[in-house]
């Protein structure tokens, strides 16, 4: 309905990473919402959330919506009705939150995990291309001995004009 699609978008609309499709079904008919699910299912979805606001709520214990739903190769999320409200799908979807802001919050607590994840990844890239560097550096230093004779020779160099000096005094 169009108060628990309207709790969703405000959650989820811009934000980087979520496209956002609305697949609107007729709410009090069984077969408008199978139809809705199996459209879904052959799209290339990562998620399908199911949501409801409050209300008549019969419909979502329908044996073919939840046939449906369990038979989904979707990940679906379900956010029917308020936190009191129970529903048959809720035992065939993925994860079934509470009511349809808490299944937009989920969607957006996964999509920063994975986000983490991918940043961690890419400092563990880093890091590696960076020990990577830094032995590289170290073997070229161990191959050049001229680094360390020219620091031998600046340092004879210093002694051999402080001893001059001292001497020479």
């Amino acid at each position: 309905d169009a108060k628990g699609w309207d709790d969703v978008e405000i959650k989820l609309t811009g934000i980087p990473g979520i496209d956002l499709h609305r697949n609107p079904v007729k709410i009090s008919h069984i077969n408008s919402i199978v139809e809705g699910i199996q459209r879904a299912n052959q799209e290339s979805l990562q998620a399908l959330l199911l949501v409801r606001g409050g209300g008549d709520l019969e419909t979502f214990n329908h044996p073919s919506i939840v046939r449906a739903l369990a038979q989904s190769p979707v990940y679906t999320i379900a956010g029917i009705g308020h936190a009191t409200d129970h529903v048959l799908v809720n035992a065939a979807v993925d994860l079934a939150a509470t009511t349809p802001t808490d299944a937009a919050l989920y969607v957006l607590g996964q999509l920063e995990a994975q986000r983490k994840r991918e940043d961690m990844e890419e400092l563990r890239r880093q890091n590696r291309m960076l020990q990577q560097r830094l032995a590289e550096l170290t073997a070229r230093r161990q191959r050049n001995p001229w680094p360390v004779i020219t620091l031998i020779a600046v340092i004879a160099a210093v002694g051999i004009i402080v001893a001059l000096g001292v001497g020479g005094r």
